[in-house]
């Protein structure tokens, strides 16, 4: 049982105690900054807190769009794109939304399917998959400029498109009948690359080292459940970090510090418990929950929550 290209899982019994793949590390266990807001799932709708201060509240003052998935943090922490759906209810109903980190409205970008973005540094950008269609575009944050980057046409499918920090790659995943690959191309779609070809798993949700030298993602082999793990952004030197639970949803913590991420305990039933934000070194050592919230899906900025004040 893996977690899905979609992050449907479900909620149920507590974790367990993690089970750490690397030697113990002699560099000090990273610890949640403060100062920083998470955006993450809660139920079918996103909300924001602060872990140091367990304020809380939900994204968005209305109740439309909904669901909502996959929140993405602008680079200056001042809005949130997310997947939300328009017609509740109907398959493939959903669009790209940009809202304040205010949540007072939210705009939908996007007239088709679109998950997991990703913003450019500038914030001026926003890369996004189409979700099973197999293609990649990137939009400005008011709906303009539209522009295909790769056309899988649901036979090589891509996923997961991460801007790099210093905002010349995007790094992608394609889905081929042997596997799982790790690409790169330019933000114009050109110079497309192979990184790092993956035929005993599926790898998903890449994200960027702050520096730039390392892609964290999720590898989920076909007899086992996923783990975090990273890779060179030259494509050398794979390591998995985290064995025995599953674990997905890597975000790296300030300065690289560390990793963030998401684990909790298979059920008797196949699914998965309730997962909570542990913490680890780079090098996998030091795992250890986060007081945040108890979620299947996060994101995480530099800032404060304050209180909304809609006018």
């Amino acid at each position: 049982m893996s977690v899905s290209r979609r992050g449907r899982v479900a909620l149920g019994v507590p974790l367990v105690a993690l089970c750490i793949s690397a030697a113990p590390s002699s560099a000090a266990t990273p610890t949640w900054p403060r100062g920083e807001v998470i955006a993450y799932k809660c139920a079918d709708s996103l909300c924001l807190t602060e872990p140091s201060t367990r304020v809380r509240r939900r994204l968005l003052a209305s109740t439309r769009p909904w669901p909502q998935w996959d929140p993405a943090f602008s680079p200056n922490g001042h809005q949130i794109a997310f997947r939300g759906y328009y017609q509740p209810g109907s398959d493939g109903a959903y669009a790209l939304y940009v809202a304040p980190i205010s949540g007072c409205a939210a705009k939908r970008v996007t007239r088709g399917v679109a998950g997991d973005p990703s913003w450019s540094p500038d914030g001026g950008w926003i890369a996004y998959d189409t979700s099973g269609y197999g293609d990649i575009y990137k939009v400005r944050p008011n709906g303009t400029g539209l522009t295909e980057l790769f056309a899988g046409r649901g036979v090589n499918e891509g996923w997961y498109p991460a801007w790099s920090p210093d905002g010349h790659w995007i790094a992608f995943v394609i889905d081929r009948r042997h596997g799982s690959e790790i690409w790169l191309m330019r933000p114009d779609g050109s110079d497309k690359h192979l990184l790092h070809t993956d035929t005993t798993a599926v790898d998903q949700s890449l994200a960027w080292s702050h520096d730039g030298r390392l892609l964290a993602f999720v590898r989920s082999p076909a007899t086992d459940d996923g783990a975090i793990a990273v890779i060179r952004t030259d494509g050398t030197n794979v390591r998995t970090l985290t064995r025995a639970i599953p674990a997905w949803n890597p975000v790296w913590l300030p300065d690289d510090a560390g990793i963030a991420y998401l684990t909790a305990t298979p059920l008797a039933n196949g699914n998965l418990g309730i997962a909570r934000v542990h913490e680890m070194r780079t090098d996998g050592t030091g795992g250890h929950i986060v007081a945040g919230p108890r979620t299947i899906q996060f994101a995480s900025t530099s800032g404060r929550l304050t209180v909304r004040a809609c006018r």
